[in-house]
Order: C-alpha cells, then sequence, then structure tokens
C-alpha cells in the first residue's frame, strides 16, 4: 500500500474512532460522516494492495500472481484509451499501420512472403483514423500464450486434436509449447512443494496453468529414452501424469507463497523483469523477439521512446536465438548454467571487476558477477540452439516432470564414445538437421552463424591410444554389455 494514503486512513480512522469515543458518531455532523465514509470506502479499495518494487501500487492479488498471470483474450489485449493521435482518412486507407508507425522493421522475411500483415498477428485496425480506434482489441505481444492460439497458431498448429500434436510434426509448436517444462515448470513446482512439506512426493501436481497431457508415449522407451528411468521410491518423479492442476494461491501455503514472488520468475507465461539482462517478452516472444541487455529499442518505429525500457531491440521474430537471448532466463537456478557457459559466476562485490574508467561494473542479470573461463563450446563460438532441438525447446506434445526426462540429445550424440561412433540423431533416432558426415569428419554447422565446427570423434582418439586418463579409468566409461548406469556421466567432470 502507499505509505502516504496508509497515513492518511490511519489518521481518519482514528479521528473517527476517537470522536466517536468522545461525542457520538452522530456528533460528527455531515462533514464527518461524508469524511468518515470516504476513508473506509478508500480503505475497501485499497485495502489488500502492495508496491512492487518499482513503487507502483497494485492489488495485493495481483502481486501474488504475477508470474502466473490470468488467461483470457481480454486480459492479453489492448483496452481502448481516449485518442491522442489522429491522421487523415486518406492517409489511413494508403498507409494503415503505417500511417503512425513508418518506418518500422518487417517482422520476417518468411512471413512477409506469405502474407502476413500487422492485423494477421496484432489484429487492431489498419484503416482507423486515430490511435484508440486502431488499437482496440489489438495484441501488443501476439506471443502471449493467452491468445498465442488465436495468432502464432494460426499457422504453426495443425489445429487438430491433441492426440495428433505428436505425430504432426515440428510445425505443430503451439500445443507443444503449451505443454513444455519451459511453460508449466511442473517440474520446479514438484520439487519445492515437496522439500516445503507442501506435498508428500516429487510427483507433478500443479503447473502454472492447468493442463492435460497428451500422452502418446509409449510404455517401453526407445533407445537411449531417460524418461523412463526415473526414481521410483521414495522420491518418485512421474513421466505420466496425465493432467496438472495450477498452482494455488500464494496465500494457500510457504512454498506457493515461495513459487509465485520468486521461483516462478522466469516461464513462459510471464516477462522478464526491467533489470539489465533480464529484459524479455512472454510467450514464444520470450525467445524468437530478440531483446538487448538494456532493454532500449533499436527500431526505426517513430513511436516507440528510444530511451525507456523494455522494449525489443528491433520489430522482428527469428528462429535464430542467440546464448544471450536464453540467459535472460537461464542466468538463476539451476547452478546459473547459462552464466557458466558464457564464463561468468555471482561476485560478492560490486568493486572487482572494475570498468574500464575505475568504477564499479553495473549489476547484471540482477547480480555482479565475475569473469571465468567458459564453455568450450562457447569458445568454439557455438550457441544453446546448435546442440538444443525443437523437440527440446517446444516440447514434444508430453508432460514432463524433469529437465532430464525432456532433452533427447547428449554428449555421444556429436561424440560417440571411446567404443562407439557418434549417432548424429536424438534419442528418439530423429537425425539432427545442422549436425553430418563429411568422409570421415563429423561436422557441425551453427545454425545463428552458418559457421562449420569439426566434431571431435572419441572412438578415433581411442584408436591413436589418446583418450585422457580419466576415460581409461574402467569405473568412469561404460564397457560394452553393461548398463548406461554403471558409468559416469561426460557432465561429472567437463560441466563448470
Amino acid at each position: 500500500m502507499n505509505l502516504w494514503l496508509h497515513g492518511s486512513i490511519r489518521r481518519v480512522q482514528n479521528a473517527v474512532q476517537n470522536t466517536t469515543r468522545r461525542r457520538g458518531l452522530w456528533e460528527l455532523g455531515a462533514g464527518g460522516l461524508i469524511l468518515a465514509v470516504v476513508a473506509l470506502t478508500v480503505m475497501s479499495g485499497t485495502s489488500g494492495q502492495v508496491q512492487d518494487r518499482t513503487g507502483a501500487t497494485k492489488p495485493a492479488a495481483a502481486a501474488r500472481e504475477d508470474r502466473t498471470p490470468s488467461t483470457g483474450l481480454a486480459e492479453a489485449s489492448l483496452r481502448p484509451a481516449k485518442p491522442s493521435v489522429w491522421v487523415s482518412r486518406e492517409l489511413a486507407e494508403a498507409k494503415g499501420c503505417l500511417s503512425c508507425h513508418d518506418g518500422i522493421e518487417d517482422i520476417n522475411p518468411k512471413m512477409t512472403e506469405a502474407g502476413a500483415t500487422c492485423v494477421t498477428c496484432h489484429r487492431g485496425n489498419p484503416l482507423a483514423t486515430n490511435d484508440a480506434e486502431a488499437h482496440q482489441g489489438m495484441f501488443a505481444n501476439p506471443g502471449d500464450l493467452r491468445v498465442v492460439e488465436q495468432t502464432c497458431g494460426q499457422c504453426h498448429s495443425n489445429k487438430g486434436s491433441i492426440s495428433q500434436v505428436v505425430s504432426a510434426g515440428e510445425r505443430n509448436h503451439v500445443p507443444r509449447v503449451l505443454r513444455s517444462l519451459m511453460a508449466t515448470a511442473a517440474g520446479e513446482i514438484a520439487a519445492t512443494r515437496f522439500l516445503w512439506g507442501a506435498q508428500n512426493s516429487l510427483t507433478p501436481l500443479f503447473a502454472t496453468r492447468p493442463i492435460s497431457a497428451i500422452n502418446t508415449i509409449s510404455p517401453t522407451a526407445a533407445v537411449g529414452d531417460r524418461r523412463q528411468s526415473v526414481e521410483t521410491s521414495p522420491l518418485q518423479a512421474s513421466v505420466t501424469t496425465l493432467s496438472l492442476q495450477q498452482l494455488p494461491p500464494a496465500n494457500y501455503s510457504d512454498a506457493d507463497n515461495l513459487l509465485r514472488n520468486f521461483c516462478l520468475k522466469c516461464h513462459l507465461w510471464t516477462k522478464g523483469e526491467p533489470k539489465p539482462g533480464l529484459h524479455r517478452s512472454s510467450g514464444c516472444s520470450a525467445c524468437h523477439v530478440i531483446y538487448d541487455d538494456d532493454g532500449l529499442s533499436k527500431s526505426g518505429d517513430p513511436t516507440i521512446p528510444k530511451n525507456a525500457p523494455s522494449h525489443p531491440a528491433k520489430h522482428q521474430i527469428t528462429a535464430k536465438v542467440p546464448t544471450a537471448q536464453c540467459l535472460r532466463c537461464h542466468n538463476d537456478g539451476g547452478g546459473r548454467i547459462g552464466l557458466n557457459f558464457v564464463g561468468l559466476i555471482p561476485a560478492h562485490s560490486s568493486a572487482t571487476p572494475l570498468q574500464p574508467d575505475g568504477s564499479p561494473q553495473a549489476p547484471k542479470f540482477g547480480i555482479n558477477t565475475l569473469p571465468v573461463r567458459s564453455d568450450v563450446h562457447f569458445e568454439k563460438g557455438m550457441h544453446c540452439i546448435d546442440c538444443h532441438i525443437s523437440k527440446e525447446l517446444h516440447g514434444d506434445g508430453n508432460l514432463y516432470a524433469r529437465k532430464e526426462n525432456e532433452v533427447r540429445i547428449s554428449c555421444e550424440t556429436c561424440h560417440g564414445t571411446a567404443t562407439s561412433p557418434p549417432t548424429l540423431a536424438d534419442n528418439q533416432g530423429q537425425p539432427l538437421k545442422n549436425l553430418y558426415r563429411s568422409g570421415a569428419e563429423v561436422v557441425l554447422v551453427g545454425k545463428i552463424d552458418g559457421q562449420r565446427h569439426f566434431v571431435t570423434q572419441l572412438d578415433k582418439v581411442a584408436r591413436r591410444g589418446s583418450l585422457p586418463l580419466a576415460m581409461r579409468i574402467p569405473a568412469h566409461v561404460q564397457e560394452p554389455g553393461t548398463s548406461p548406469r554403471l558409468r559416469l556421466e561426460c557432465s561429472a567432470c567437463h560441466s563448470r
């Protein structure tokens, strides 16, 4: 609650109570009664309000629900405002949205070729002569998961029954994304609630939104598929959940309060925080619309302020998602895997390392950082999406409890083992499109810059007798005919 308003209401309350005790309520007079009624009305309208981190006042219920915003088209669409910009009818009919937004970038060459217009994604009225009418019912962010079936889903969904989603192929993105771990956060919710005593097992019960599983995975796992190899008892992590309910409200338990107000700040139903390195949109746009660290627009659109975050760098959508965009979320929790990948760790002070001018560093990702050696793949110029594939990132249409269940690639995909060549395919047998053999070499092509990377093959290293000591220790490696669980994962040593 705004502190000034809180104090004012408290003073009115005290005055009313004191006067009532001394003289009786009816002796207050008309003015006093009106003041009391106004005070009580304001209190009823502002009770349960809190200040967010920026100082803005919002209802406490809304503050608790910020990490899981409400569903529905109305909440995601722009509400009509009093007109502030007018154009002539001739200009509106000739240029449509470009009457005001002239200079804005084409959203994507392929979408332009397919005939997509502003209205295809954003809706609104391009022939209106003022901004209020033009923006009536418009979606500022078409990638918002509350409206995505009406926007991105026009092209990126086969619009069939959910039983067809998995077999429909990679273009059926929308139903898959809604069931992905990046949207449901099912494992994070289950683990947190279990550890805090809010539920009795690690079996997922809740998600950021109620969602049903497609459930087309056969009971028998494919070769190398770890979705079936999960803990049994007492820490059971089920992968057969048929549906998930929405996370209880913040006041239901301490665990739910923690989840809603801290842990769940990064999932696809929410925007990023207005801090350096954390600016991003939500839904599909969280990944595919690129933001700079400062959250400032560099767009040619004259209507977008260039000194006020948070805005995308440009009005563009891309499938070439750089590592910097992944870091908008993957900078916290889970061992800060994104920071480790690019060679950063949290620092205790802003004093080191200093800026070139000797001043303390500016916090990024909400923390201070120290540089360390980055991951070897990052050093070679690779990005996250060079390894991680669509069925991992968008999901495959099934509900999973843990990240390892949704991951489809492994080190062996590209590097093989000391006794076998690389598979060049995910654990479902689907070939990786950017990985191929060229003679005796294995080549990975960068998805962003097209750079060719020659991949080390462990079986060739073994034949040369050049395996490192760690890989010559029998207990470390998988011997032919033994279970994969009887060896160390590559990441046991190579993860930072």
